[in-house]
């Protein structure tokens, strides 16, 4: 991680490797002191089912919650 809220990306073409500077919109929600943090798909897999049971606790929570802070695409 170079700065806050950017990465670089290294991949290879041909002989040839580039590194690519990535901007990251959600800073510190992705990275934290340089760590990707931890991923728990089936507790992610919760707080959406979770939501779609209980109609008022998608307003509380969409303030906080964005498709960065999951981890599956």
């Amino acid at each position: 991680m170079t700065e806050a809220g950017k990465s670089q990306q290294t991949y290879k073409t041909g002989d040839r490797t580039k590194r690519k500077s990535v901007q990251n919109s959600d800073g510190l929600s992705t990275y934290v002191f340089g760590k990707v943090q931890p991923q728990a798909i089936p507790l992610e897999e919760a707080v959406l089912g979770a939501l779609m049971l209980d109609r008022d606790a998608l307003p509380m929570v969409m303030d906080i919650l964005r498709a960065e802070s999951f981890y599956k695409e």
